[in-house]
């Protein structure tokens, strides 16, 4: 898999776990689906650690992924460098 296609996968990954993590917080939904997007989030988590990934979420609940070297995003927040 190149660099580039990876990237883009880690960035599905990490958009995923920021639209699991906002369903989880949200007051106005139902339980069960409040529930149901805890599990998935767990499981995107577990999946990635399992393989040697990590992740960050900031205050915001944005999130970024790690594996094998690279990350979801192109620019480092942070410093504004590209990684």
């Amino acid at each position: 898999m190149k660099k580039k296609e990876l990237r883009g996968h880690l960035g599905m990954l990490a958009f995923s776990m920021d639209s699991q993590w906002c369903v989880m917080h949200r007051e106005d939904l139902p339980e069960p689906t409040r529930v149901c997007a805890e599990g998935q989030y767990q499981g995107m988590i577990f999946t990635l650690t399992v393989l040697g990934g990590d992740w960050v979420r900031d205050a915001k609940g944005k999130h970024r992924v790690f594996l094998m070297g690279e990350s979801s995003r192109d620019t480092d927040e942070y410093t504004n460098k590209e990684d």
